[in-house]
């Protein structure tokens, strides 16, 4: 049987993308969870991240950074545009 994949955000079954919440270059690891996502959500998401992390990366520890950047995919996942 075949799994069918939808975007969390779009629920769109197109150019699905498993997105890392925390990105890999900043530490994060697959136990920091991911999210299914169609390309355009994904990429809109990845925009999104380069201004949060230009945002926050000066100013706040890992840690904090982590934190507030599942409470932003949370937030994405939620909203419709």
């Amino acid at each position: 049987m075949i799994e069918l994949r939808l975007c969390e955000r779009c629920k769109s079954s197109t150019e699905i993308h498993e997105h890392h919440i925390i990105p890999k270059c900043i530490g994060g690891k697959d136990i920091d969870g991911r999210i299914i996502l169609c390309k355009k959500c994904h990429d809109i998401l990845h925009n999104l991240y380069n201004k949060w992390l230009y945002d926050y990366v000066s100013s706040i520890k890992r840690l904090e950074c982590k934190k507030n950047l599942k409470d932003k995919v949370n937030w994405f996942i939620r909203t419709k545009w």
